[in-house]
């Protein structure tokens, strides 16, 4: 047997403890027998761990009793009474823990009735574990000033995997960079269904990760969306995904985990296409736009499905339309607000979603028929002595084709109205180049340029950059000090991170 001394570390968000006094759906792994009057000891350990990642164990002790508050030793401020015994494929046998102090202080938890304490702890070195098949056990030491025993959790069995992204998508939050750093929601192919994960890297720099959360195991995968928001609700936002063709599953982010078991909403209609992405408001409401063709399938209509607190929906119109329209671009303002742009023949329709009412969409023409629109985005720009700042939005607008059939395209930020602010360049291509995507910042821009080899061409603000092949594609990513990253997910990756 090898014992490993290890200092605890907290990681960001990786130990806390709290009381909750109505209780609260539990997912639990494994729940350890009880005996009156003990606590009932839950964790939320699941079948398969990402190789090269921590593995980070929440434990909950609850007080199942009605009227009789209980003791418990405060594991957050004494982790070093939890011991972590893993067993690999081989048998081979070794025990990780944290190294007690020489004075410990005797800090305990005082556990209302039915209520509970949590921690996440993590097990010390456990990214060095191997791939293949594992058992744990968990073993929380006895405590002096406690009633309590030593107690041991029946052994778990899991096994530990590369990273195999099947789904999500690398977004950007043009808010939220600075408090929640870069957070992409991805599906990972399990041996046995699929896992939910919220990677979370630094805002200053994409490729230092700081975490992959396990958010929930799935029978199947999935392709799932985080909704956008304030970064007052970066952590408290919700995630969603299609369940079926004409429902969808939702959850609510707390912290690095969802505060209970998705729930489901079901569509009054035959199917539906989610478009853009939703945005959880200021009073923790969802806001989840989708497309419905018409009974017909000549045209359709644009809807938000607006869902409270209490998973109550309101479906709301936008647009009806006699097409999908070609562009569906959704942000949002400092309150979480919903904000969608449309576009179909070069002109740029931007709605409001009324977060506090039932009401439909407003909206109103940004840009006319024929204005060449064939990007928009909304963004935050900082004030310069020349421009107001605040949120704007940004487009690129295709000109005509010149005698030789090359295009020209205008870069520029206008308010949301329309009104111009700022022009940010320019750039022209080929008959046989493709725009394929565009990122604005406060004062330039990136675009990604399929060639007709199918080669990429990046372009900036000073002009043509760099060619890649398209196995290194992402998306375009601005950080947190004004420059930019490419971003995509790959297999043990998950999440890939370079600069063009």
């Amino acid at each position: 047997m090898t014992v490993w001394p290890y200092s605890f570390v907290l990681l960001s968000f990786a130990s806390f403890a709290q009381e909750v006094a109505d209780q609260q759906a539990v997912s639990a792994a494994s729940v350890a027998p009880v005996s009156a009057p003990s606590v009932e000891i839950r964790t939320d350990l699941h079948s398969e761990y990402l190789l090269g990642e921590t593995m980070l164990v929440r434990l909950e002790i609850l007080n199942p009793h009605a009227t009789q508050s209980m003791s418990f030793p405060d594991l957050s401020a004494r982790p070093w009474l939890v011991r972590f015994k893993l067993t690999d494929s081989e048998g081979r046998v070794q025990t990780r823990y944290n190294v007690a102090p020489d004075a410990e202080e005797q800090r305990m938890w005082e556990i209302s009735p039915r209520s509970r304490r949590e921690v996440v702890l993590e097990i010390p070195s456990s990214s060095t574990f191997k791939s293949g098949s594992h058992q744990l056990e968990i073993e929380i030491k006895a405590a002096a000033a406690s009633s309590e025993g030593s107690r041991t959790l029946p052994v778990h069995s899991f096994t530990i995997a590369p990273a195999n992204p099947v789904g999500g998508q690398v977004d950007f939050d043009a808010l939220a960079i600075a408090r929640g750093g870069h957070q992409v929601l991805w599906t990972h192919n399990a041996s046995q269904g699929a896992d939910l994960y919220l990677h979370h890297a630094a805002g200053t720099n994409p490729s230092k990760t700081l975490g992959n959360y396990h958010l929930v195991h799935l029978e199947d995968a999935v392709d799932p969306v985080l909704a956008q928001s304030s970064p007052q609700q970066v952590w408290d936002r919700h995630v969603y995904w299609m369940a079926s063709n004409r429902s969808v599953s939702f959850a609510r982010l707390r912290g690095q985990a969802l505060r209970g078991k998705p729930s489901t909403l079901n569509f009054p209609y035959p199917s539906v296409e989610l478009v853009g992405r939703g945005s959880t408001d200021g009073e923790g409401r969802l806001h989840i736009p989708f497309w419905v063709n018409a009974p017909n399938q000549n045209g359709g209509e644009l809807r938000v499905a607006s869902i409270d607190s209490r998973g109550r929906p309101r479906f709301r119109s936008v647009v009806r339309a006699a097409a999908r329209p070609e562009l569906i671009v959704t942000a949002v303002d400092s309150s979480g607000g919903l904000r969608i742009l449309l576009s179909s023949e070069g002109e740029l329709d931007v709605y409001k979603v009324d977060v506090s009412g039932d009401l439909p969409a407003a909206g109103a023409r940004v840009y006319p028929l024929g204005a060449g629109v064939v990007h928009a985005q909304v963004g935050f720009l900082t004030e310069t002595e020349s421009s107001e700042g605040g949120m704007a939005l940004g487009v690129v607008k295709k000109g005509p084709r010149g005698d030789e059939g090359a295009s020209a395209y205008q870069v520029a930020w206008s308010t949301m109205r329309g009104t111009p602010l700022r022009e940010v360049g320019s750039f022209v291509l080929d008959t046989d180049q493709v725009l394929q995507s565009v990122m604005m910042l406060n004062d330039g821009f990136w675009a990604v340029v399929k060639n007709a080899d199918g080669s990429i061409r990046l372009w900036n603000s000073t002009g043509p950059q760099g060619v890649l092949s398209p196995a290194r594609i992402g998306s375009l990513v601005p950080i947190e000090d004004g420059g930019i990253v490419l971003r995509r997910l790959k297999n043990g990756g998950p999440v890939e991170t370079f600069t063009p």
